[in-house]
């Protein structure tokens, strides 16, 4: 059975990073079936520190990368925040780990313009098949329900793709359900380089019907009332 993999890079920077990876973990990552995730968390998310990152992620059978971390416009980080895990700047993104890839990052302005034309842009450059992220900051700022939201909310890019979704679908349900959140400003950040992407991520042929096949939606709380957690951005 082909094991296409879905790789997630989780530097875990932080408790409020921390607690978005766990969410991740428990929400997200039981719905990409049949694609079997593969983690890539904290201090192994660093290039410095982890000798066979760029084998993981530039797999043959890797068909999704998607990363929960610090970002700019230009720029995405590893673990620690003075590294840079893909850059817009030349040589920043590597062909062999992204070529016919889709890349989505729950990270503050990674597809807006920046200096150099925009990280999104680099990715198409290098070879990356499509790009997901927000055009402007994501601020985090609620109580533990916004947090499990934010992640639910972002994942369902995720989930949409893995049951057969293409990208601007999976957007779009990501967007929905911000929306039921009541936090459409978000959701309004969510998008994607070549937008209107119709692009599916490839099926999986199984001898059992996968999760997939089904409508995985994750339910999403009611909006969180009280901030409890100081605002910040990732």
């Amino acid at each position: 059975m082909p094991t296409n993999q879905i790789v997630a890079i989780q530097t875990q920077d932080g408790l409020a990073l921390q607690g978005l990876s766990s969410n991740w973990v428990e929400l997200v990552a039981p719905n990409l079936a049949p694609y079997v995730p593969v983690y890539i968390f904290g201090t192994q998310a660093s290039r410095q520190n982890n000798s066979s990152f760029s084998r993981t992620v530039g797999g043959a059978d890797v068909v999704l990368i998607t990363g929960l971390g610090h970002g700019t416009t230009d720029e995405f980080f590893a673990y620690g925040g003075s590294e840079a895990l893909y850059s817009s700047s030349p040589g920043g993104i590597s062909p062999g780990e992204v070529t016919g890839k889709i890349v989505h990052l729950l990270s503050c302005s990674t597809a807006g313009d920046g200096p150099t034309g925009g990280l999104g842009a680099a990715f198409l450059a290098a070879g990356c098949a499509a790009f997901i992220g927000y055009q402007n900051l994501v601020t985090l700022a609620g109580d533990a329900d916004f947090m499990v939201n934010l992640v639910a909310s972002d994942g369902q890019v995720d989930i949409s793709l893995a049951a057969g979704k293409s990208v601007s679908v999976a957007i779009q349900d990501a967007k929905n359900s911000f929306s039921i959140i009541g936090r459409p400003d978000i959701g309004n950040l969510l998008v994607s380089n070549p937008p209107d992407c119709t692009l599916k991520l490839p099926p999986i042929t199984t001898t059992t019907a996968p999760n997939a096949l089904t409508e995985n939606v994750i339910p999403a709380h009611a909006t969180a009332a009280a901030n409890s957690i100081a605002a910040r951005t990732i």
